[in-house]
């Protein structure tokens, strides 16, 4: 009886461990899907979403206050877990990631809005796809130094956009006479260069009463009823191990988790020493053609503006769906397979900007 139990137990878990590998499958290199939005007009243009009094356009949460948006440049030097963590990150409305370097390394930018911190960091430097990515959001912008190497100038597509112009670009590498100077400061107890912590509300008081960044406000929902596969397990390879991370979804508490080469990803907490995980609402993937100055494995040039695949997950689905910005000044418009607006769960969203090669395992 024993045999026959150990034998049925063994079958059983062969079997399981079958279906799991059956369901397991790779995102990479698929071909454009063209997608055509529903809501894209005739000269290819995208209408903003209705604002709505009392709601966040970014997370969809309750808000009200003054509405400008900070986009601040995160570091994310092997990972950004442990020693590494950001601060700040609670505040984020939107993180997002994208390609800083070829061999797979990434940087973060948070977006944020509903809550603008007085403390943030490890503040790192831009680059040119950072730059365009302002402008979606009409941010003000803070970084601590940034490449301007001939083709992928920071301070060339300030001067082609008019942003060095708006009063809302705030540079940490700058003389003592400049206002926001005094608003980025050292962290004694942490090692140089991952020590910078900027002040973003005194900063964006800087910002000219006059400048007037008009919400592209996402849609949300409240339900979780969405068409696609049941995915609570995503890993993003970008070929090196210190960057590749995972997101599991939890259905309990309606989010996922990040890790990043084991490692959970966390806010830190300087006054209490405590390390918090930060959890995000929706993921979302997006495709886009990466290229590299003159072949330089340090000038990374993101493209932010076009369309290409998006690989959504959201409430524990799997949607395969695409993306499309029509130019610098358009919000980037997320669809699903049928060209609908994608409605968001309220809170914060995390998108991963990455080419097509990058491999994608969900289970």
């Amino acid at each position: 009886m024993k045999k026959r139990l150990s034998l049925l137990l063994a079958l059983i878990f062969c079997f399981v461990g079958f279906l799991g590998n059956a369901e397991a499958k790779v995102l990479v290199n698929e071909a454009d899907r063209k997608i055509v939005g529903t809501g894209r007009n005739a000269d290819g243009s995208y209408n903003d979403n209705p604002i709505i009094d009392g709601i966040s356009p970014t997370t969809g949460r309750e808000w009200s206050g003054y509405y400008q948006p900070m986009l601040v440049q995160i570091d994310n030097t092997d990972g950004g877990t442990g020693v590494r963590s950001p601060w700040g990150a609670h505040d984020a409305d939107i993180i997002y990631e994208s390609p800083l370097h070829k061999i797979g390394a990434t940087r973060m930018s948070f977006l944020f809005s509903d809550n603008v911190p007085f403390s943030a960091g490890p503040v790192r430097s831009a680059r040119v796809g950072h730059c365009w990515l302002r402008e979606e959001w009409e941010a003000g912008f803070c970084f601590y130094g940034s490449q301007e190497l001939e083709g992928s100038s920071c301070n060339a597509v300030f001067r082609e956009t008019g942003a060095d112009k708006k009063g809302v670009i705030f540079s940490g590498i700058v003389g003592a006479g400049k206002p926001w100077a005094r608003y980025y400061n050292r962290i004694r107890s942490l090692v140089a260069p991952h020590n910078v912590d900027v002040n973003v509300a005194a900063i964006r008081d800087l910002i000219p009463k006059s400048h007037v960044a008009i919400p592209h406000p996402f849609l949300f929902k409240d339900d979780k009823d969405y068409d696609g596969e049941d995915v609570t397990h995503i890993a993003i390879d970008v070929n090196h191990e210190l960057y590749d991370s995972e997101f599991e979804y939890n259905a309990d508490e309606n989010c996922y988790y990040r890790k990043v080469n084991g490692e959970p990803f966390t806010n830190r907490d300087f006054e209490t020493g405590e390390m918090t995980d930060v959890t995000v609402q929706n993921l979302i993937i997006q495709r886009t053609h990466v290229g590299w100055n003159n072949g330089n494995s340090l000038a990374p040039i993101t493209e932010h503006v076009g369309k290409g695949n998006a690989d959504i997950f959201i409430a524990g689905k799997y949607i395969a769906g695409y993306w499309e910005r029509p130019d610098y000044k358009s919000r980037t418009v997320y669809m699903d397979a049928d060209g609908n607006e994608i409605k968001l769960q309220r809170g914060v969203t995390y998108i991963f900007v990455t080419q097509y090669e990058t491999p994608v395992t969900i289970d």
